[in-house]
C-alpha cells in the first residue's frame, strides 16, 4: 500500500522518498503530556416489531500526565 502511495506522489519516486521520516528525537524522552480526547458515535436499530432504536453518545476527556 505504501508503494501504491508513493507511485500517486508527484514528481519523482526515489529510494529516499520511500523512508519513512523520524518523527521523534533520538535519545529524547516525553517528560509531560497533556491533551484531548474527543470521542463521539452512534448508531440505530431496528427490532422485528418495527420499533427503532437510536443511540449517540460523545466523552470529552482531559488528561495529563
Amino acid at each position: 500500500m505504501i508503494a501504491a502511495l508513493i507511485l500517486l506522489l508527484p514528481g519523482r519516486a526515489s529510494a529516499e522518498a520511500m523512508v519513512p521520516r523520524k518523527i521523534c528525537i533520538d535519545g529524547g524522552k516525553v517528560e509531560t503530556w497533556s491533551g484531548t480526547i474527543n470521542t463521539s458515535g452512534g448508531g440505530s436499530a431496528t427490532d422485528a416489531n418495527g420499533v427503532q432504536y437510536v443511540k449517540s453518545e460523545s466523552r470529552i476527556v482531559n488528561a495529563a500526565v
